[in-house]
């Protein structure tokens, strides 16, 4: 996993990330125009998180969705986890993006499709 503050921008691939703790007051983005984003997280991240995508969500956390029609990314959702000590702003303009519980095991894997190590049910929220 990542320690510290975390900046990944790409224009067309997917991000694939664990992060471990935030550091206080620190700011921390993961972007894409068109790829997939999965982050897997502990509930000690201590972190406000934006997400930001016209694809759908997919997390084990509880989300506030905002539909906003005719713009692009078409959604907004926000989350805490843990204490609300540092921000993340994940964002994809047309990919998935999945903000996923992990345990200490969890270890990202490259390959499309493949099933990440602690991951289970989902709950999915996608515009109408």
């Amino acid at each position: 996993g990542s320690g510290g503050p975390v900046a990944l921008e790409t224009e067309f691939g997917e991000i694939e990330v664990a992060l471990e703790q935030a550091p206080p007051g620190s700011r921390q983005r993961l972007r894409t125009r068109t790829g997939a984003i999965t982050v897997g997280v502990t509930d000690d991240l201590n972190a406000r998180i934006e997400l930001a995508t016209s694809a759908a969500f997919a997390t084990e956390y509880s989300l506030q969705v905002q539909h906003l029609n005719g713009q692009e990314p078409n959604k907004h959702a926000q989350a805490v986890v843990g204490e609300p000590l540092a921000d993340l702003e994940i964002g994809s303009l047309r990919g998935e993006i999945r903000l996923l519980r992990r345990s200490a095991s969890f270890v990202p894997v490259s390959a499309v499709g493949a099933p990440l190590s602690g991951e289970s049910e989902m709950k999915r929220s996608q515009a109408p």
